[in-house]
């Protein structure tokens, strides 16, 4: 700490380096224990060695926000991060930081991507009130919490500079302080709790360093800069704001060369509410149908027969991008059945999109591709005796004729449960009467 003082002492016209040696780094803590190691990956950041900056984003990642978590150096950490955004440097490329990261990008995308993690970790859904009321529980004495806190912390100390690596790898026995501080739930809340409080507060100045950047010349960085500031606005009180982000996001992702950006810009404008409708005429089959996917438009026509259309070769929709795009749950031809067949009740309508998924199936993958289609095809018990219509006999037909659809038991357990045990050969049964 007193070496970074120094430092900053001699660079005192420099704000960021200011604002570091302002923090007691030495008193928070992050995802591995102490942070005292926060300063070094922030001066990292400051300059301008591609390398040093990999290391520091990918510690901003693993440590600060790990697994969407935020702890008490969180904030300050990111306050700060955000304060970098418009220097010159943060233009520069560099490589993939972790293994699922897409593509090279400039240091400012990266840091702004960090920034809508950040976001979505402290806007929890909790309120204002019942976070306070966690932080603060009734009837506990500051001095008790302060207490178990300090004990937590000496044994945190007492396990060297990676408490995690003593703990996990060497086995280590917990020290008593910090064993006690786990198994009290209270606590455990209350001082989460207080993290999350300390990072919303620091949400307006984050706002306030980004918003700039929704005008830069880079169509990347405002598009990284719109998704950052929709997260950011997820507070009741920055309603109105993030209603004129989400029309600002609809206006811009068109201009966007690169198909999966504009893909990722209209499952974020659905997410949050928005109607992305210039990118439902767009000429790429994967950002139209990523536009359909939005709950905006569940009820126009066009958007579900562009799912309808996708789902003419499931097989091609999971090639589209190569990457994850946001809300994507498994492959992103689940998402486009799970929304087709949330809207659609006819079956006969869904046919031949519940045909061509069940072809391109597998042991692992029929749950997702089979199982909803079956619910619509099927939505009361059948027996039998039951006399089904040409569409459902048509699934029936298709399914009994796929040998690998059946290896693990999901089809035998659903048609079970259906009223029709046997499954496969209740399938043959009923085709062939």
């Amino acid at each position: 700490m007193s070496d970074l003082l120094g430092y900053s002492m001699i660079n005192a016209m420099d704000p960021v380096l200011q604002a570091i040696a302002d923090v007691d780094w030495d008193e928070l803590e992050h995802a591995y224990g102490p942070a005292a190691d926060a300063p070094t990956h922030l001066q990292a950041l400051l300059g301008g060695d591609a390398e040093a900056c990999v290391d520091a984003v990918g510690y901003l990642d693993a440590a600060l926000l790990h697994q969407g978590s935020v702890y008490s150096a969180t904030a300050p950490f990111v306050a700060i991060v955000a304060q970098l955004l418009p220097r010159p440097h943060t233009a520069m490329t560099i490589e993939d930081i972790l293994p699922w990261d897409p593509e090279p990008r400039s240091l400012r995308v990266a840091l702004l991507d960090y920034l809508e993690i950040f976001a979505h970790s402290c806007c929890s859904g909790i309120s204002d009130a019942q976070l306070y009321a966690e932080a603060y529980p009734p009837g506990r004495s500051e001095e008790d919490l302060q207490r178990v806190k300090a004990n937590r912390r000496a044994g945190l100390l007492e396990l060297g500079p990676d408490p995690a690596k003593a703990l996990l790898v060497e086995h280590v026995p917990t020290p008593p302080g910090l064993l006690a501080a786990i198994d009290d739930n209270e606590f455990r809340t209350a001082m989460r709790a207080r993290d999350e409080i300390a990072c919303r507060a620091v949400i307006p100045s984050v706002i306030e360093a980004i918003e700039p950047l929704v005008d830069d010349a880079d169509a990347v960085v405002r598009i990284a800069a719109l998704r950052a500031l929709i997260e950011l606005t997820a507070h009741p009180a920055l309603t109105a704001k993030r209603s004129a982000l989400l029309d600002r996001l609809d206006t811009i992702a068109p201009t966007i060369p690169d198909p999966a950006e504009r893909a990722t810009a209209a499952r974020v404008s659905g997410i949050h509410g928005g109607r992305p409708e210039r990118l439902l005429a767009d000429p790429h089959p994967g950002v139209r149908a990523c536009a359909a996917l939005a709950p905006a438009f569940a009820a126009e026509q066009c958007a579900t027969d562009e799912l309808l259309s996708a789902l003419e070769r499931p097989e091609a929709i999971d090639e589209w991008f190569n990457r994850y795009l946001p809300g994507q749950d498994g492959w992103l031809r689940h998402d486009v059945i799970r929304e087709l067949v949330g809207r659609v009740h006819d079956f006969e309508i869904l046919l031949p999109a519940a045909i061509e998924a069940a072809w391109v199936a597998n042991e692992h993958t029929v749950r997702n591709d089979c199982i909803s289609f079956l619910h619509r095809a099927f939505p009361d018990p059948i027996s039998d005796e039951s006399e089904l219509s040409a569409a459902q006999l048509s699934y029936l037909a298709v399914l009994a004729e796929i040998e690998p659809l059946w290896q693990t038991g999901q089809l035998d357990r659903w048609f079970s449960e259906a009223g029709l045990p046997g499954g496969r050969a209740s399938c043959r049964r009923f085709v062939e009467q």
